[in-house]
C-alpha cells in the first residue's frame, strides 16, 4: 500500500490515499458574555457524549477476566522515545491523566510513543497508530503511536490541532482495547467505524473538560 497524505486535520490508523476526512478541533477561547448559558450548553454536550461513549463505562470485563484464579496488572502507562516534541510530551501526559480519572483499565495497557513518521504493521500496511490485543486475557496489550511528523503537522495545521491529531490517534486505538476487555465482537470495518466515532467524542468531551479546567 502506497503512503497516503493526512487528511486534514487529522490522523487515522492507515495511511490511505482513500482514508475519509475528518474534521478537526480549535482551541476552546475565553468565556464572555453569556457564560452561564454556554456552560449549560457544555454540561449539556458532556452528559450526551457520556452516554454516546458507553463502551469506555462498560464493566463487562468484570465477568469475562479471571480473578480468581490470574493476577492483572492495570492501568495506563506511557512511554516516550528519545528526542519527542517536549510540549506534546506534556500535552500527552495531561490526556492520559484525565483518562485515569475517568475511565478504568482493568488489564494494563502501555503506549509507547515512537519517534518515527508512520509505523510499520505485521501486514506490512503502515500506519499512525497500532493496538496489539492478544488472544488470551494473560498477556498484556499494548498502543505504539508514530509522532514523528509532529513538527510537519504544527507547520501544516498549527500547533494545536497537531496536538489534537495525536491526542485523537490515543483515543482510536484505546477504543479497540475497550472491544477487547469488554469481549465485544464486530467487524473489523465496524470495529474501525466505532473507533472513529468514539475517539471524536473522547477528545470532545476532554475539551469541555480542559476549557473550564
Amino acid at each position: 500500500m502506497t503512503q497516503g497524505v493526512h487528511p486534514f486535520p487529522s490522523r487515522t490508523r492507515k495511511l490511505s490515499p482513500v482514508v475519509p476526512k475528518i474534521l478537526g478541533w480549535r482551541r476552546p477561547g475565553k468565556i464572555g458574555r453569556c457564560q452561564h448559558s454556554i456552560v449549560s450548553i457544555l454540561l449539556f454536550i458532556v452528559m450526551v457524549i457520556m452516554m454516546s461513549v458507553g463502551l469506555w463505562n462498560m464493566n463487562d470485563w468484570y465477568n469475562i477476566l479471571d480473578y480468581e484464579n490470574s493476577r492483572y496488572r492495570y492501568g495506563l502507562r506511557l512511554r516516550f522515545d528519545k528526542g519527542i516534541n517536549p510540549s506534546l510530551r506534556n500535552e500527552c501526559l495531561r490526556f492520559a491523566a484525565w483518562l485515569r480519572q475517568e475511565y478504568d483499565f482493568p488489564i494494563r495497557i502501555p503506549i509507547y510513543f515512537k519517534n518515527k513518521k508512520c509505523l510499520i504493521c505485521l501486514d506490512g500496511d503502515t500506519a499512525y497508530g497500532t493496538c496489539f490485543l492478544p488472544d488470551t486475557y494473560n498477556k498484556e496489550p499494548y498502543i505504539r503511536i508514530a509522532v514523528g511528523d509532529y513538527d510537519d503537522l504544527c507547520s501544516d495545521w498549527g500547533e494545536w490541532d497537531a496536538t489534537l491529531s495525536i491526542l485523537r490517534t490515543i483515543a482510536h486505538e484505546l477504543t479497540h482495547y475497550y472491544q477487547w476487555i469488554n469481549g465485544v465482537r464486530l467487524t473489523e470495518k465496524d470495529e474501525e467505524r466505532q473507533a472513529t466515532r468514539i475517539s471524536k467524542l473522547i477528545i470532545e468531551y476532554y475539551l469541555s473538560f480542559i476549557s473550564n479546567d
